[in-house]
């Protein structure tokens, strides 16, 4: 049997796992000036309820029970980093849109910023 861990080292193990999944969704090859997107985009609402839902069964029998720190501690301490790593996120897509704007063309219609722009309006909603 594994030895149990405490809902700290998991919620952190679970915030290394998002941020490897998240930053997939979106990334920007810098020297081929090439983004890659998801094809199937999560929104930041999709984000949190897996994170409430799903996000700790990976560990099975190897968590303490849950109980009412456990849930101060996800609701004050790992969803906040979940949002501050996806701001993170957004602000690094934005910066590299606006840095391949200034050189290249994104589409005919429209610049790399005002698309990624409307991806995050949608994200966040």
């Amino acid at each position: 049997m594994s030895e149990k861990i405490t809902w700290a080292e998991a919620f952190e193990n679970s915030l290394e796992s998002w941020r490897d999944s998240l930053f997939s969704d979106i990334t920007y090859d810098r020297n081929k000036h090439v983004f890659s997107v998801s094809s199937s985009p999560r929104t930041y609402r999709e984000i949190i309820e897996s994170a409430e839902m799903d996000e700790f069964e990976e560990y099975g029998d190897t968590l303490p029970e849950w109980d009412d720190e456990a849930e101060r501690l996800f609701k004050a301490d790992y969803l906040p980093k979940i949002k501050k790593m996806i701001k993170k996120w957004e602000s690094h897509i934005m910066k590299c849109a606006e840095k391949f704007d200034k050189h290249y063309q994104f589409d005919e219609n429209e610049t790399a910023t005002e698309y990624f722009t409307e991806y995050f309006k949608v994200f966040w909603a």
